[in-house]
C-alpha cells in the first residue's frame, strides 16, 4: 500500500483542497502498513507507466478531443472532488476501499488484499453479517497514526454517475480509492477482476480517485486523462482505459 511519507505526524488537510480546479499535492501521509501483512508486494518494474495518451488510445477514443480536453484540465474539479471526499473520510493511502452492503452499511479495506480474504467480505457483505465485516476491518482496515483502526467511514453514497463495473443494484459494492501510478494499486487489480468474476452480478466495483501527488507525479493527469476518455467513450472506454494503465 502507497502512503506519502511528508507530514507523517498527523493527517494534514490542505485549505487548498476545498478550492475547485487548484492543484492538491501532499495532502496524505504515512501512517504505516496493512495490517497483519497481508498486503500483496508490488509488481516487478513497476516504476514505469502508462502515459495518458498511450491509455486513450488502447480505450478507443477520438486522439484530438481526448488531447484538447486533457490540455484544459475539464475535469480537475472531479479528481480534486473525489480526492477531498477520500481525505474527509479517513484515507490516507492506496488502494482502499469501502465495502457498501445492501443495507448500507460501510466497511474499510486497506491495502492490496489478495482475492481470497476480498471474498471475505463480501461474503459477509451478502448476509449483512455486521459481526465477521467488523472483525475483518479491525483486522484488515484503516488504521490512523495511533494504530486504532478508523471504523464507520463515511464514502458518499454510489449512483449512476460514479464508473461502476457490474450493475449499480448489485447487493454489494466495493468502492476503491485508487492512484493510477500507485505500484500495489495495479498489484490489486487483477485481484478485484477475480473477484468480480466469482461474484457475476452479485457485486459491483466503484472506482474514485485518490491521487498521491506528491510522491506519484503522473497520478494527477492519468486521473484527469480517465475522466476525459470516460467523456468521450462512456463507463466501458473508462474502464478499458484504467484497465492498460494497470496491465502494462
Amino acid at each position: 500500500m502507497e502512503k506519502n511519507n511528508e507530514n507523517a505526524n498527523a493527517y494534514v488537510v490542505p485549505a487548498a483542497i476545498v478550492v475547485a480546479g487548484l492543484l492538491i499535492a501532499g495532502a496524505v501521509v504515512y501512517i504505516g502498513g496493512t495490517p497483519g501483512g497481508s498486503n500483496l508486494e508490488a509488481p516487478a518494474g513497476s516504476e514505469s507507466v502508462a502515459s495518458p495518451a498511450e491509455a486513450a488510445k488502447a480505450a478507443g477514443v477520438n486522439e484530438r478531443d481526448f488531447n484538447q480536453c486533457l490540455a484544459e484540465g475539464k475535469y480537475a474539479d472531479v479528481v480534486s472532488a473525489d480526492l477531498e471526499e477520500a481525505i474527509n473520510s479517513g484515507l490516507g493511502g492506496t488502494p482502499t476501499s469501502a465495502i457498501v452492503t445492501s443495507g448500507g452499511e460501510q466497511y474499510f479495506v486497506e491495502g492490496a488484499l489478495p482475492a481470497d480474504l476480498l471474498s471475505q467480505y463480501v461474503d459477509a457483505a451478502l448476509l449483512n453479517d455486521d459481526v465477521a465485516l467488523a472483525q475483518l476491518e479491525a483486522q484488515y482496515g484503516v488504521r490512523g497514526i495511533d494504530g486504532v483502526v478508523v471504523a464507520s467511514p463515511d464514502v458518499k453514497v454510489v449512483t449512476a454517475e460514479d464508473h461502476i463495473r457490474g450493475s449499480l443494484d448489485a447487493s454489494v459494492k466495493i468502492v476503491e480509492y485508487s492512484d493510477l501510478e500507485c505500484p500495489f494499486c495495479k498489484r490489486f487489480h487483477p485481484e478485484m477482476k477475480a473477484v468480480m468474476d466469482q461474484y457475476d452480478g452479485n457485486m459491483a466495483w466503484v472506482y474514485r480517485h485518490l491521487p498521491l501527488e506528491s510522491i506519484h507525479p503522473s497520478a494527477r493527469p492519468l486521473a484527469e486523462g480517465s475522466e476525459c476518455v470516460a467523456e468521450l467513450g462512456g463507463n466501458d472506454g473508462f474502464w478499458r482505459y484504467v484497465d492498460y494503465v494497470f496491465e502494462n
